[in-house]
């Protein structure tokens, strides 16, 4: 309940310094709007604005102003004239903020998120640096390479076969060569070179060649699937007395794997046809024991002879203990088996006359000590 005297009207003037008119007036207006009772205080049942001096018309206009300032900030904000009421202009402008000052938009440095560039010109040196991508697919590309890459050298190939048995492509490449020498150059080196090589001509330094007059030697065991370089290798070693690695190796392990079937069918032939179940537990034991080393020795030469052999044909399985032990197993001949009881029976009586000889001579050495 809000109690206002009537003395209040007349110290009006005195409190106006220090309210607005606005108040004032609103003032006025509850007091005139209120019940007079004759001798009483005017009372006054008001909301809770309009007992502290607030209308809402007051409350209305002010969030009205407060909403025009708002909106004047944000036109500034959005660098658009005051007074702009266009939808779509004010939109634009808002998209062309958020473009520019949004963290996922605007222009970013390349430079800055880019940790590594990788060289243009370096290449793959696996694969003789062909191809591009993934493993995977520059070996795909590095086998159509070596494809064509031996369809060019084999066609390479046949067209020398060809030239070689044509004479008349030699003729004509003799009177090109003749024709060649009477051109007389010109230019500081290659004058130079000419003159040296017409000065040695002269002396007779070209009279006392080796291979004067003869036919070049065209070497027909070319494979033209090898690469030229390892040819020429292989050629030069040759040439020399030596040979490829895998050529050594080759031989090597052919000559242990026969070795070790050699030895197998020993084994086997000091046995009968028919093996006891004693007799063939002792045969795996021996087996295991004296060629398990053997064999493992000889399947690294293999592995190694696989990695360096030069064509996928000519690589080699590995030696299986077990299956050859079968297999050896398998074969028996009679004849072998009496030659090796024969050599046995021989050795034994062999040893036998000379422990019988030794004994002999202790007893005559004896029987003299004792005389």
């Amino acid at each position: 309940m809000l109690h206002i005297k009537p003395t209040t009207i007349s110290s009006m003037p005195r409190v106006c310094s220090t309210i607005n008119l606005l108040m004032l007036k609103r003032l006025l207006l509850l007091e005139a709007e209120s019940k007079v009772v004759a001798g009483g205080p005017i009372l006054l049942q008001r909301s809770y604005h309009q007992q502290h001096g607030f209308s809402k018309r007051y409350l209305r206009d002010k969030a009205e102003l407060q909403r025009q300032q708002q909106r004047q900030k944000d036109l500034e904000i959005l660098n658009l004239p005051a007074g702009c009421n266009d939808e779509s202009q004010v939109r634009d402008a808002y998209l062309k903020l958020v473009k520019l000052y949004h963290p996922d938009g605007g222009k970013g440095d390349e430079e800055e998120f880019q940790k590594h560039t990788v060289p243009q010109h370096r290449q793959y040196l696996n694969y003789d640096g062909v191809g591009s991508g993934t493993p995977f697919e520059r070996e795909k590309q590095h086998i159509k390479y070596k494809r064509a890459k031996a369809a060019e050298n084999v066609m390479d190939y046949r067209v020398q076969k060809v030239s070689r048995s044509s004479g008349e492509h030699e003729s004509a490449l003799t009177k090109d060569t003749r024709a060649s020498k009477k051109i007389k150059t010109g230019i500081g080196v290659e004058r130079l070179v000419e003159d040296l090589i017409q000065e040695s001509m002269a002396r007779g330094d070209f009279e006392n060649l080796s291979g004067k007059g003869k036919p070049l030697n065209h070497s027909s065991t070319y494979n033209p699937y090898v690469d030229f370089t390892t040819h020429k290798l292989n050629q030069v070693l040759i040439e020399n007395g030596f040979a490829p690695e895998w050529i050594l190796l080759d031989k090597e392990i052919r000559e242990e794997r026969c070795k070790l079937r050699q030895d197998l069918s020993k084994l086997r032939h000091k046995y009968g046809p028919v093996l006891t179940h004693a007799e063939e537990t002792e045969w795996n034991c021996l087996v295991q024991k004296d060629f398990k080393k053997d064999c493992d020795t000889l399947n690294k030469l293999i592995l190694k002879f696989n990695l360096t052999v030069p064509s996928l044909h000519k690589q080699m399985m590995m030696f299986q203990l077990d299956r050859e032990a079968a297999k050896a197993l398998t074969t028996f001949s009679p004849e072998i088996h009496q030659s090796i009881v024969r050599n046995k029976v021989k050795e034994h009586s062999e040893k036998r006359h000379d422990v019988g000889n030794h004994e002999s001579v202790m007893g005559m050495l004896m029987s003299i000590f004792k005389m």
